[in-house]
Formats: C-alpha cells, structure tokens, sequence
C-alpha cells in the first residue's frame, strides 16, 4: 500500500513545517553560501531549512508545477529529472535530500531510489558540506555504504509529525568527508545496527538542541559553473522516458547552465 501511495505522489513526501523547524535549528549558517535540494518540490522544505540564513538556493524538481511554485519562491529551479542533471562536483555548502521512496526495475536486480539519489548527488557537496537526508528507517542500511564512505559526524533522529511518523522518516545529518580504512568498516557496523538491526523507535527525537549544530560554512568565493543538462536515462535502468523522467520531457529541455560569479550572489543563467 505505501507503494502505492508513493507512485500516486511521484515519490513526493513534503517535509512537514515542524520537522523543518526542527532542523533548521541544527544548522548553523556562517556567511553566503550555495544549497541546493535535488527534488525541491514546491521549495519548502529548502526555504525552512535555510530561513533567515544568506545562501543561494538551487532546485531540481520533476513536476512542472511543483518546480513553478518553487521558482516563485526565489529557488533557482530547474524542471526535470534529477537523475539526468549533471552538476559539477563540490559545489554546495548544503545539500538537503528528500528523495523518491520506491525502486527502480532492472534488468539484473532492482535498487532503491534511495540510494541512486544520493549517489547522484553527494558528490556537488563541497569537503566539509553538510548533508541532511530525509528517508524511510527501513532504507538507511541500503544508504550506509555510501554514508560510511564519505561522511563523517553522523547523526540520526527519528521524525514526530504524524506524517512522518506514518512513513518511518529519520534525518541523517552529516558532513562530507574523504573516509578511509577501518573508520569505513567501523561506521557500516555502526549504521547497520541501527538499521536493519535495530528499532525506529529507539532512535533520539528529531528536536532543537538534539545535537551541537552543523556549522555550513561560507565560500572564501562563490563563484562555479554548475552545469545541469539532460541526458538519455542511464542512472534508472530498465525504465522507460514515461517512468522516469515524464514522457522524455526533460530530454527535449534545452541545456542549461548555473554560473553564480561572486560573493554577493551574482547569477547568470543561459540557454544553449
């Protein structure tokens, strides 16, 4: 049935306003800075997380309506399909991801969307970005490869809203490192404990002072060129256009580039 639920909504669970106040208290903001949510939706989540902060803000969403609202919210938004956008690496200071919850059907096995959103995505975090990770408790051990490898001062809280408590969200906050050796293998144990091996409701509640807050820091500059072009389905394998990217749509988009130049948040946007 949640699967269900989930095609019906594309995948698309809201961050309910309490949680993002929650979180917004454990993000400590130090100067400009660029974050970017890869399925913004309407954009609220991102705003709420980032309320009263100075950054740039930068938005992939599927829906053509959601990316609209979003847009009208001051969100640089590009309408398409995450998987297909291109950024370049170490980008942003903040990435917040709520991503799809459902699999892709491959040829060989199926993988969780979960997961390939993050792997997509991680990599336009700058060293010492901050990642925050909305997903189902049941998925975070098909994401502890991943965390273990190239996050360090992990922590993870349960959800309260209804909502969420519905869909068994946690937020998994940490910062991008470069891990290596035994600390990787240290930390897949640490995660796989929680889950699959543990219980969702052990885990500490998502609320203010819930743990020190993560520090985004600001760019000595802000300027890089962060391409986002669509590219023929390779990352969802053995779906067709209509299943995952809205008929091809975002195929025939024309290419697009991001190219914030300053400090003061200067942006520039062509089409080619």
């Amino acid at each position: 049935m949640a699967r269900n639920v989930a095609r019906l909504k594309m995948g698309f669970y809201p961050l309910p306003v309490s949680e993002g106040a929650n979180l917004r208290q454990l993000l400590s903001f130090t100067g400009p800075a660029s974050v970017v949510d890869p399925c913004v939706g309407q954009g609220v989540a991102l705003n709420l997380i980032t309320q009263g902060a100075e950054v740039r803000r930068y938005g992939v969403e599927l829906d053509a309506e959601r990316a609209l609202a979003a847009s009208s919210t001051g969100i640089e938004t590009i309408q398409g399909n995450t998987c297909d956008a291109v950024a370049k690496p170490e980008s942003f200071s903040l990435l917040y991801l709520n991503p799809p919850y459902d699999s892709e059907i491959g040829s060989v096995g199926n993988n969780r969307l979960e997961r390939l959103f993050l792997d997509h995505t991680f990599r336009w975090l700058v060293i010492e970005g901050v990642l925050v990770l909305v997903i189902p408790f049941e998925r975070l051990h098909e994401c502890a490869g991943i965390l273990s490898s190239h996050f360090t001062g992990l922590n993870i809280f349960r959800m309260t809203d209804d909502e969420s408590v519905r869909f068994r969200q946690i937020a998994v906050l940490g910062v991008r490192q470069n891990v290596r050796g035994v600390a990787v293998e240290e930390a897949r144990r640490q995660l796989q404990r929680i889950s699959p091996y543990g219980s969702f409701q052990a885990l500490p509640e998502l609320s203010p002072g819930a743990c020190e807050p993560y520090t985004v820091s600001a760019r000595s500059s802000m300027g890089y060129a962060g391409e986002f072009s669509w590219t023929p389905c390779r990352t969802i394998v053995g779906r067709s256009c209509s299943q995952c990217c809205g008929g091809g749509r975002a195929h025939q988009a024309a290419r697009r580039y991001w190219v914030p130049t300053s400090p003061n948040l200067g942006y520039n946007r062509r089409s080619a």
